[in-house]
């Protein structure tokens, strides 16, 4: 299967967002359900245990954290940039919501957020309506492909989303793909 943007013809360029990334930098993208979000305990709770996952499979520490800025893993690793204390790049659909905007207030690592695409706007449009988030996944894993960083997936076996992600990664290149079951790891 081919990405959404190699489909739609739509050229994503990261670096036309002026972000603070310099060569030799190692991101990690961290994506998955919005399901996560009913997993037991805080987001920090679930970004430990996210930690705790990264760690056990031996990933190195990243310079930077990725993500689309969605509830759930979204949230999950916007509280992972914050625990490590690395700088956030957060490519989102239209305008942050409530809890991500607490969460940037709140921080004391450096945050980057880009709205990069809108889900108001003509439909076909690739960058808008539906095809809003799956131009932004193709824009993170461009972005970690081309810095030769890592992704990490919370996946529930059944998120449609995170299975896009997950094909962006493997399209663009990103070379390392952690996927995480949550809903079978503790069974």
């Amino acid at each position: 299967m081919s990405c959404y943007c190699s489909r739609q013809s739509v050229d994503v360029q990261p670096a036309n967002y002026e972000l603070p990334v310099e060569s030799g930098d190692s991101p990690l993208v961290i994506f998955g359900s919005r399901a996560y979000a009913s997993q037991p305990g805080s987001v920090r709770d679930r970004a430990e245990r996210v930690l705790g996952e990264l760690s056990s499979r031996g990933l190195d520490e990243p310079d930077y954290i990725v993500s689309g800025g969605a509830d759930g893993a979204d949230a999950v690793a916007e509280a992972v940039s914050m625990l490590l204390g690395v700088p956030m790049i957060l490519l989102s659909v239209g305008e942050p919501s409530e809890s991500t905007i607490f969460r940037r207030e709140t921080a004391d690592n450096q945050w980057v957020v880009k709205t990069v695409t809108t889900y108001g706007g003509p439909d076909k449009d690739p960058r808008s309506g539906g095809g809003a988030y799956l131009t932004r996944n193709c824009l993170m894993a461009e972005l970690v492909a081309n810095y030769g960083g890592a992704a990490f997936a919370t996946y529930d076996g059944e998120s449609a989303g995170t299975d896009h992600m997950l094909d962006s990664c493997h399209d663009h290149g990103v070379d390392t793909i952690e996927l995480w079951r949550y809903d079978v790891a503790d069974q």
